[in-house]
């Protein structure tokens, strides 16, 4: 199943070259970014012994977008970002997602979304790399100001350094969108995931914990979410997910709740601020750690980031920013990461 997602994810890229014979109004946008970065805890290891280090890195966007058809778009994302460190070169990476979406409206209520998506890590030392993507579609139904729109999907996740513990799975999605008022929007979802392992299973009995050579592990993640958006002179996001995953191996089940809370705001002389806070807990069923791709990212953290950025003219942007990440609330370790970038863009369309 993953490797079939990732051919037709690579041919899905071919789509978009023969716009011109059947596309119109087609838009591209894109940014160019590039800074220096210090960051405290470069191989982010528990405890007080952290390593820190100075390094480049390089950002890049595009995106095209195209009406095609009638009442068709199709929409081609690609973002590839890398690291480069001065001392701890065994951490430099690379970052590439690409996404494809097609929409096609069949009346002003009714209408058909496809998507495919890949993601890919990749660092000059195997620690956390990863491959992950997928594909869905389904339909969605807007009546004036509200929108539900459900899909299914199969999604693959390789892991790099233990190919074992790579994963595929079929999901089904459920997304609510309410508009209560011009600039204020309130949303909610669901997802139900099956996934199926390339590891087996762990059992517990009386004599302590074992693999099970017969079984692999197979696990049921849901997922439940809330958000509210708010567009003034400062533009607030604010979400709440709850999330459980249960398993039938030992050790893997657990619940995680989060908020994140995003504040944006202008302020003088073409000046823009931006604060955001993500708090997470997490209670675990069984007395183990969690599996292997827990530390991919960033993703399971507690963390606040805040940035000043300054436009000139059209089309340059400069911008400071500093994030701070700890441990979530819920796991006894002590983990603290805390980085500061300056950087320059240029934005094209």
């Amino acid at each position: 199943m993953s490797h079939l997602l990732k051919i037709i994810g690579f041919v899905a890229l071919l789509v978009p070259v023969p716009f011109g014979a059947f596309a119109q109004e087609v838009q591209t946008t894109g940014t160019v970014r590039t800074g220096m970065e210090w960051d405290d805890n470069v191989l982010r290891t528990e405890g007080e012994e952290r390593v820190s280090d100075f390094l480049a890195r390089y950002f890049t966007s595009v995106g095209i977008g195209a009406r095609v058809f009638e009442r068709g778009t199709v929409v081609f994302d690609a973002t590839h970002g890398g690291k480069f460190f001065v001392s701890e070169a065994e951490s430099d990476e690379l970052l590439t997602a690409l996404a494809l979406i097609y929409q096609q409206r069949f009346t002003p209520w009714l209408g058909l979304y496809a998507q495919l998506d890949m993601k890919d890590r990749t660092e000059r030392i195997s620690f956390r790399d990863y491959n992950r993507g997928g594909a869905s579609a389904g339909l969605d139904f807007r009546f004036s100001d509200f929108m539900i729109r459900a899909g299914v999907g199969a999604r693959y996740f390789a892991f790099k350094p233990a190919p074992d513990a790579s994963s595929s799975s079929a999901e089904g999605q459920l997304r609510l969108a309410w508009e209560v008022i011009p600039n204020l929007r309130l949303g909610a979802g669901y997802t139900l995931a099956r996934r199926a392992f390339d590891t087996n299973r762990f059992v517990l009995d009386e004599d302590g914990v074992f693999m099970d050579e017969k079984a692999l592990r197979e696990d049921q993640f849901q997922v439940v979410q809330a958000f509210v958006s708010w567009r003034g002179p400062v533009v607030l996001e604010g979400s709440y997910v709850f999330s459980q995953n249960d398993s039938n191996s030992y050790g893997q089940e657990l619940t995680r709740q989060g908020v994140d809370v995003v504040a944006t705001a202008p302020l003088l002389w073409n000046f823009f601020a931006s604060l955001r806070l993500e708090v997470q807990r997490t209670t675990y069923g069984d007395p183990v750690l969690i599996d292997a791709d827990f530390l991919l990212d960033e993703d399971n953290r507690n963390s606040l980031v805040g940035s000043l950025a300054r436009t000139f003219g059209d089309s340059w942007e400069a911008e400071v920013r500093y994030s701070l990440y700890l441990q979530e609330f819920g796991v006894g370790s002590d983990y603290r990461r805390q980085t500061v970038m300056l950087a320059m863009g240029y934005l094209f369309e």
